[in-house]
């Protein structure tokens, strides 16, 4: 039987629950804790601790419609929180279990995520908000109309998601079992991402399963890119590249091109993907969804492509990538709303819609309004309706920050509990995987976004502590930065194209001078030389010139890693202007120090594919007695 401190403490929790089943999307913050996490360090799914409550983690299971971290309220209108709270204090009673601490608990959660909705609500616009200002964007110019598909537009009054419209996509719920195929759509939950810009509001499109690798490959469809194809291809600088894309139309070269992801493979043409509604005019092209193909021989087809309508193509450069395990796992936890596209018009209109433009503050929302719109045609209008922006993600991942960090205090063993502290100190969502996966996942970024990430000052005055932990033998600290500005950025880029200039034509330096002033940041790194150091670096007590360049070495891939665990791309370049007399007066760098290298840093246009070793493990460890 009940006891009274039982039914004192139920009482406001209902009231609670009822209050958030009228107005669902202030359960979007609700977090529950989930039993199991993918680790990418094992490849596979990893059990974590059990929860104070694992009752509790029930009750907020069926309140969050089956995800096991982020919520996805029930699109049915049932009183889920308040269901799942009867539930939860039935089982209770039957186990003989002490009610009220566990109603203090949930009193608490639901408490935490209902501020945290009235924070972001009272800081952001809503989605209803943003469609009315988008609706006021009232001239487009002609040239932008014929890239969209006819009937549908992203802006304002043109876009009606429901069933009279075809705009309807079928929904799979976190809990269904079944593994996801080619044409489902991930949608990206409003909170799951915040700390991960380049999965953050994201419609996705699954376009290829590898069952005997076990990967999945997945395309953002509504992220645009700052840049046409012809542009990209400029700034990669590939002579191949030119030449396979020497007869396409020039419409086609003129298309922006999109970012299907922070992941890539060889050069710009090999992870080029055309995406289309061309169907068998193109050789080899492969159904992804209703009256959607991607790829095939495009070359053949660019001959012709006089009579390609620009509405039916888009080009997309990366992917995102995931294990099957990998992508299971975040599917049961909720970090993606997993849905399909059934008609033709669902599906041209998600993949294809216009993202351009003549309104700056039109083309910036687009995305996130697409992101909305799938999101609503999915069924899940709660999720579609929270609000975001920088103030609430501020919010957001404070709030990401205490979930890792109490589990972490919840964790009894020390490797997972440091993992999830690491986790909550970033402020992101999932698991990373720790150093050794931030080790292997770097990658050398040749083709950066124009502009640079918001944040990114903060970002790179991290990067540069990281980089004073470098080891270093005789703690001379010999590391200097120089974070160059626009104007000495371009003295060097024009410095560079005279050097290339004199050996290889007025042409190739052109060309170089284009490339080097794509890259938005730039990072002289140098190193002090020591008073009393002669020319071969030796000192009294050794050698000491060698000793420093190492451990500015080491200093570099520590802030190259520091970006990378941000989502900031790196590039080291030592080429030949670094080392020329002039660099100095154009940079600033004093005389009394030894240029290391610059580093370009940025936003990842796209991120290449592990290069491939000559050399394993045992060919290059040696054993010794």
């Amino acid at each position: 039987m009940m006891q009274r401190l039982d039914k004192a403490a139920l009482r406001p929790l209902l009231r609670t629950c009822r209050q958030a089943d009228k107005c669902p999307v202030q359960m979007v913050p609700l977090l529950g804790r989930p039993a199991r996490q993918y680790c990418p360090v094992q490849h596979q799914a990893a059990l974590l601790p059990a929860a104070r409550s694992p009752f509790v983690e029930d009750a907020i299971w069926e309140a969050n419609g089956g995800a096991t971290e982020y919520a996805h309220p029930r699109p049915d209108g049932l009183p889920a929180a308040a269901l799942s709270v009867r539930r939860h204090c039935r089982r209770a009673m039957a186990l003989g279990l002490a009610y009220a601490p566990e109603a203090r608990e949930l009193m608490q959660r639901f408490g935490e995520a209902q501020h945290a909705f009235e924070v972001a609500d009272a800081s952001e616009m809503s989605f209803g908000e943003v469609e009315m200002a988008l609706a006021d964007v009232s001239e487009r110019p002609a040239s932008v109309g014929e890239h969209a598909p006819p009937q549908h537009q992203v802006f304002g009054e043109h876009m009606e998601i429901n069933e009279t419209s075809g705009l309807v996509l079928e929904r799979i719920f976190a809990s269904d079992p079944t593994p996801p195929a080619v044409g489902d759509l991930l949608i990206t939950h409003p909170i799951s991402c915040v700390g991960q810009p380049g999965l953050d509001q994201s419609v996705i499109l699954i376009c290829e399963i590898d069952e005997v690798l076990g990967h999945v490959r997945g395309m953002a469809v509504n992220n645009p890119g700052r840049a046409s194809v012809k542009e990209m291809l400029a700034a990669s600088g590939e002579p191949s590249d030119e030449l396979v894309l020497a007869g396409f139309d020039r419409a086609l070269l003129d298309l922006q091109m999109g970012r299907g992801g922070d992941l890539s493979s060889g050069s710009l043409v090999e992870g080029l993907r055309w995406l289309h509604t061309l169907g068998d005019r193109v050789p080899g092209a492969v159904q992804v969804a209703p009256s959607m193909w991607l790829g095939g021989d495009f070359a053949t087809l660019a001959s012709q492509s006089e009579g390609i309508s620009l509405a039916t193509v888009r080009p997309l450069m990366g992917y995102a990538g995931w294990s099957q395990a990998q992508l299971a796992m975040e599917l049961e936890r909720g970090v993606w709303v997993r849905a399909r596209a059934t008609t033709p018009e669902a599906a041209i209109f998600f993949c294809m819609s216009d993202w351009q433009s003549s309104e700056a503050f039109a083309r910036d929302l687009a995305p996130s309004l697409l992101w909305r719109a799938a999101l609503q045609a999915a069924g899940c209008s709660s999720l579609a309706e929270f609000p975001r922006g920088p103030q609430a993600d501020a919010g957001l991942k404070k709030l990401l920050e205490n979930q890792y960090r109490s589990k972490a205090e919840e964790t009894p063993d020390k490797s997972t509990s440091k993992l999830l502290g690491r986790v909550a100190q970033r402020g992101r969502s999932g698991w990373q995987g720790g150093g050794q996966s931030a080790l292997l996942g770097r990658r050398t970024i040749n083709a950066f976004e124009p502009e640079l990430p918001s944040g990114c000052e903060s970002a790179l005055r991290r990067a540069v502590e990281a980089a004073c932990y470098a080891p270093n033998h005789r703690r001379t600290e010999p590391w200097r930065f120089y974070l160059l500005g626009p104007k000495k950025i371009r003295a060097v880029c024009e410095l560079n194209a005279e050097l290339v200039a004199a050996k290889k034509g007025d042409e190739a330096g052109a060309k170089k001078l284009s490339r080097w002033l794509q890259m938005p940041g730039w990072l002289v790194v140098t190193q002090t030389v020591l008073e009393g150091t002669d020319a071969e670096g030796k000192m009294e007590n050794g050698s000491v010139l060698q000793e420093d360049y190492a451990a500015c070495c080491c200093a570099v891939q520590n802030l190259c890693l520091s970006l990378h665990s941000e989502g900031i791309g790196t590039k080291w370049t030592t080429g030949p202007v670094n080392f020329h007399p002039k660099f100095r007066a154009v940079t600033g760098v004093s005389e009394s120090e030894r240029v290391v290298g610059t580093i370009w840093f940025g936003t990842p246009a796209a991120v290449p594919e592990a290069p491939s070793k000559r050399h394993s493990v045992d060919d290059v460890l040696r054993l010794t007695d």
